[in-house]
């Protein structure tokens, strides 16, 4: 698989038996179809919560999504980074 980074964190990943999701340490996470090697999707943390208040505003380039989980029987996902927020993605 390409794309994602890895190198000092664990990282989240869930596979639903044909798609993996895993997070990365840029901030992103990635949808990958098992028989290929580039994402089929990538999500910016980072650029998704512009809401984030002063007191939460922090160096973002540390921040990677370490939380990764696939509802059973479903195409939803839940994700979450090292800062604390948390998305929930349905895959169509």
């Amino acid at each position: 698989m390409k794309g994602h980074q890895n190198e000092r964190n664990f990282v989240g990943l869930a596979t639903d038996g044909n798609h993996i999701v895993c997070g990365s340490e840029n901030n992103h996470l990635y949808l990958y179809h098992k028989g290929l090697c580039d994402p089929l999707m990538c999500y910016d943390f980072g650029r998704a919560d512009n809401t984030r208040s002063a007191l939460l505003a922090t160096d973002s380039s540390s921040d990677f999504v370490s939380a990764v989980s696939w509802k059973k029987n479903s195409n939803i996902v839940v994700a979450a980074n090292s800062q604390g927020t948390t998305h929930v993605f349905e895959l169509i």
